[in-house]
């Protein structure tokens, strides 16, 4: 089945499009005239577990072709879900269980999705597969006192069993159902701390949401039933009787769930065009349902989210992996020889042969970008790339609705240029300090927006040029050549935040490559101002292609399209330094949390206000709001990669800021970070 369909208006000539390894190869002839492309995904394209890398909760069974999250039934153990193929016990979801909190030598496991679950008794310590093998006359004696479980994924608990054998006898000569716990303490969590994912815990605390405790249990099954709850940890502590928990035998800990997961998600398989091409909207049929008394309904009114993410790359893997060398630094391999080499040491110690870490290979691929929330938006990561990835997430308000994602579709289309790169400057500073534009924020400034093509024969160029500011652009002038010379463009319009400047009469193109400069007036609004931008084609059906930053114009030398602001009219923020600017929260102990390093001079008891902002401005962690005195601060702040909603940051670009409120006014600087798994 093919992922892309071709223009009605045209016949596929000599073109196959193959599906095969962990890729999705997208092969075809170009036809004489650049025309838009869909790839469909879904209904009327390719079926969805055929291109899953990763599914967490959703299924293609209730409704053929569309994706749903699945329904679970009240009767159904998500704790137990048989014997996997190499003989593990894997959970509802076909997931195997690993018994240690780390992940150890579990193979393929991915915190956040691998469920896992341990005991603490001096520390962390594997759990027992006894205790979820599915059969009800095993024993675990004698009984450790405190376990915790992570589901992996969300579930909507409903219920909580656990018992003694009926049967049997302890090496004491006592019936094992006699040896019930005495008392017990049942705890859940929907969201991760730290000492949840991967953290060393050394002494048991419960959780957050509170399900049954007592000191006086007389019941050998243990029944405990709850309203439906988004849960992924439970906790329990057994060491709550007379006999600590120590003498006490166990059979089996089940769970169940009952209704819709409000949060499921899926992520696909790296997608081959087969070579580079422009990416248009992301078009997709999302449908919101509800269940009533067991009936399953449309429904308007149902808050139903869906999220999609996407990331292009140029060559066939996200990723950079190493081994340890013999001098004990790390070494650059393939995939295939990482995967040969032995694990790191669960000691920590570091030996030559060994795996080293694996980091996003940020030279060859985007990082993920911003969610688009609404059918109908551009894809917003980088054209003239030949691979493509997606992630998406599925919401709902409540366990009883879901959302029902029949299809989404991808528009294609060849290249207008193998690549346009573009670069940002101030007119009057096109060699700023640092190689860094810098622009006083709410202040009228003239920019330069300098383009430069690359082409291959028989692209068809461009003839316009969008730009989108941090604000309302005004058009000022336009220049083309070597060296630039004023040019009326054809015309040009102004909407919003756009600028877009047609030239048709001098179109851009392999046998006219001339550069190209846009100045227009406007203002940076923040501490960074991104500036991004296509060119596009009025002749034929084709799509735009996204300018990418660099070096556009020899006489430039920012070779970005961002713009940063400072304000300082002070300096009692000399120094600030991220240690290591690249922040890999695996759990490996390297480069796990990130430093926040720096000076105050001059300064007591001033408001200091550290943040990790994404690249919209959007604050997404705060690290520090509190009063300092002058001093050097080189180890007293660190992010450790998680969000204010205890979630994980997505591997991409962030930025530290930090705000010192000085008598004289506010000092801000900022750095960037970048986080990989």
């Amino acid at each position: 089945m093919s992922l892309i369909e071709p223009p009605k208006s045209s016949q596929r000539r000599g073109g196959t499009w193959l599906l095969g390894g962990i890729f999705l190869f997208l092969v075809w002839t170009a036809p004489s005239q650049a025309e838009v492309r869909h790839m469909v995904l879904g209904q009327g394209g390719t079926p969805w577990l055929e291109v899953a890398q990763e599914v967490a909760a959703l299924e293609d069974t209730t409704a053929a072709g569309s994706l749903q999250p699945r329904r679970y039934l009240p009767e159904e153990n998500i704790l137990h879900g048989g014997v996997g193929g190499l003989g593990q016990i894997v959970n509802l979801l076909g997931f195997t269980w690993t018994t240690r909190k780390s992940g150890q030598g579990t193979s393929g496991f991915k915190l956040n999705l691998t469920p896992r679950f341990w005991r603490i008794k001096s520390g962390i310590r594997g759990g027992n597969p006894l205790l979820i093998d599915g059969d009800p006359l095993g024993a675990l004696t004698p009984f450790p006192a405190q376990w915790t479980f992570d589901l992996g994924v969300p579930m909507p608990v409903s219920r909580i069993v656990f018992y003694a054998p009926n049967a049997g006898y302890s090496v004491q000569g006592e019936e094992f159902a006699n040896l019930f716990p005495r008392g017990y303490e049942v705890t859940g969590a929907l969201e991760a701390s730290d000492l949840l994912l991967l953290a060393n815990e050394t002494s048991y605390h419960p959780l957050e949401i509170e399900i049954a405790k007592t000191f006086n249990n007389q019941q050998r099954v243990v029944d405990l039933a709850m309203v439906p709850t988004m849960m992924r940890f439970l906790r329990f502590n057994f060491a709550m009787g007379v006999s600590g928990g120590f003498t006490e035998t166990l059979s089996e800990i089940e769970a169940y769930a009952d209704g819709y997961p409000t949060r499921t998600w899926l992520v696909t398989s790296l997608i081959d065009m087969g070579g580079p091409v422009n990416f248009g909207r992301l078009n997709w049929d999302l449908e919101p349902f509800r269940e009533i008394d067991g009936e399953v309904q449309p429904d308007s009114l149902a808050k139903i989210q869906l999220s999609v993410q996407t990331r292009t790359g140029l060559d066939e893997t996200p990723l950079v992996y190493h081994i340890i060398t013999q001098i004990g630094r790390e070494r650059e391999v393939s995939e295939k020889e990482f995967k040969r080499a032995l694990p790191p040491s669960s000691t920590g110690v570091v030996r030559p042969g060994l795996q080293g870490s694996v980091i996003s290979d940020v030279d060859n691929w985007s990082f993920w970008s911003s969610p688009s929330r609404s059918s109908g938006e551009f894809v917003q990561s980088p054209d003239g790339r030949r691979f493509l990835q997606l992630q998406f997430t599925l919401e709902s308000e409540d366990i009883l609705s879901f959302g029902r994602l029949n299809s989404i579709d991808i528009e294609l289309s060849e290249l207008l240029a193998t690549q346009v790169l573009g670069e940002v400057a101030l007119l009057d500073d096109p060699k700023p300090l640092g190689d860094i534009a810098r622009a006083e924020v709410g202040r009228d400034t003239v920019f330069t927006f300098d383009l430069r093509s690359i082409f291959a024969n028989g692209q068809e160029g461009f003839d316009g040029v969008r730009i989108v500011a941090p604000s309302k652009p005004e058009f000022v002038g336009f220049e083309m050549g070597d060296p630039l010379v004023p040019v009326e463009p054809d015309s040009f319009r102004t909407a919003g935040q756009e600028l877009v400047v047609y030239f048709p009469s001098n179109r851009v193109r392999p046998s006219d490559n001339r550069p190209v400069r846009i100045l227009f007036r406007g203002a940076a609004l923040s501490f960074s101002s991104h500036f991004t931008g296509n060119v596009l084609s009025t002749t034929g059906e084709v799509l735009p292609q996204s300018i990418d930053p660099g070096d556009a114009n020899p006489e430039v030398t920012t070779n970005d399209m961002q713009v940063q602001s400072e304000i300082s009219r002070l300096d009692v923020l000399p120094s600030l330094d991220l240690i290591p600017p690249v922040l890999t929260p695996n759990g490996d102990g390297r480069n796990d949390e990130m430093v926040v390093s720096f000076s105050l001079l001059g300064v007591r008891e001033v408001p200091v206000d550290i943040g990790i902002y994404d690249l919209s401005g959007q604050l997404v962690r705060s690290l520090l709001r509190e009063r300092l005195d002058q001093e050097i601060y080189d180890d007293d702040i660190k992010w450790d990669g998680l969000l204010d909603d205890g979630s994980r940051a997505m591997p991409g670009l962030y930025l530290c800021r930090v705000l010192v409120e000085a008598n004289t006014g506010p000092v801000v600087k900022l750095r960037s970070i970048a986080v990989a798994y």
